[in-house]
C-alpha cells in the first residue's frame, strides 16, 4: 500500500524509527513514530470524471476520482520532553516542510488536527504518546 511511502519518506525525515501499526515486529527504542491508517479509501461523493480519447479503432475512457485517506500519527517516548519536540516535528512535516515529497508521492494534505495527549499508563509508570490526525486526498 502507498502508506509505506509516506512511512519512509516521514522516517528519512526525522531520524527517528517509523513504523506501521499493528504489526508483528519488536518495539524500536523510544522515541519512535506510529503510523496508523484508520480510514484508506473514503470515496468522493458523486461520480468520477471521465474523459474519453478517440482512437483509431476504438475510444479509451479514463475514469479519475480523488478519494482520500485518514491516518492516525502518534508518538511514542518515555519522557514527556521528547514526545512533544518529535511530535511537533512530525506535525511540522505533514503541514509544511513534507508538502512537496508528499505530493510528488501523489498525495495532498486535506486536513490535520492538532496534537493531543494519549498517554498511557504502563503498570506504574506512563509511556508518552502525543499524536494527531491527518487527512490526505491522492488521484
Amino acid at each position: 500500500m502507498r502508506v509505506s511511502e509516506i512511512v519512509d519518506l516521514l522516517q528519512s525525515h526525522i531520524g527517528r524509527p517509523v513504523i506501521l501499526a499493528d504489526q508483528a515486529a519488536p518495539k524500536p527504542p523510544y522515541p519512535y513514530v506510529v503510523v496508523k491508517a484508520t480510514s484508506t479509501f473514503i470515496p468522493q461523493p458523486g461520480q468520477p470524471s471521465i474523459v474519453e480519447e478517440p482512437l483509431q479503432l476504438d475510444i479509451r475512457r479514463l475514469a479519475t476520482s480523488q478519494p482520500t485517506m485518514v491516518l492516525s500519527v502518534t508518538v511514542y517516548s518515555g519522557d514527556f520532553q521528547s514526545a512533544e519536540t518529535l511530535s511537533q516535528q512530525v506535525h511540522n512535516w505533514f503541514s509544511f516542510s513534507g508538502h512537496q515529497q508528499l505530493k510528488d508521492a501523489g498525495f495532498v494534505v486535506v486536513d490535520i488536527t492538532g496534537i493531543t495527549n494519549r498517554d498511557s499508563l504502563i503498570v506504574d509508570d506512563y509511556e508518552r504518546r502525543r499524536g494527531f490526525d491527518v487527512t490526505l486526498r491522492f488521484t
